[in-house]
């Protein structure tokens, strides 16, 4: 309870999918029921497939609260990080879950990424 007391936000992390969403609105009730506001619970949908059955806004209105971060579905660029003990931002720059971590990394860090034009991609450093 200290640890939820002392954190700025509580992350419920979840895959969209029925039993996940039964299981994440009780959670989001109950820390609700005690005291947790709204803006301290955020949500976040892990391995969001592009093909999903349950779509982010029917997991949003299941649980009443928006979803903050979606990291998605990249099980090969997963596993091979975990496999071989290397971060996936290390191992699979460009994917798209990397991309995904190090966006929701600088938000949580109070910086944003410097707005990129055409000219500005083409020399951008890895």
């Amino acid at each position: 309870m200290k640890a939820l007391d002392r954190a700025d936000r509580i992350y419920v992390v979840l895959e969209a999918m029925l039993p996940f969403i039964r299981d994440a609105k009780r959670l989001v009730r109950a820390l609700h029921q005690l005291g947790y506001d709204g803006e301290k619970i955020k949500v976040a949908v892990n391995r969001l497939d592009k093909d999903v059955d349950v779509p982010i806004r029917r997991v949003e209105k299941a649980l009443a609260v928006e979803v903050s971060w979606k990291v998605p579905n990249d099980f090969a660029h997963a596993s091979a990080s975990v496999n071989q003990g290397v971060p996936v931002a290390k191992l699979a720059p460009g994917a798209a879950v990397s991309r995904a971590i190090r966006a929701h990394a600088k938000e949580l860090a109070g910086t944003e990424a410097p707005r990129r034009g055409v000219f500005g991609q083409l020399f951008r450093s890895p």
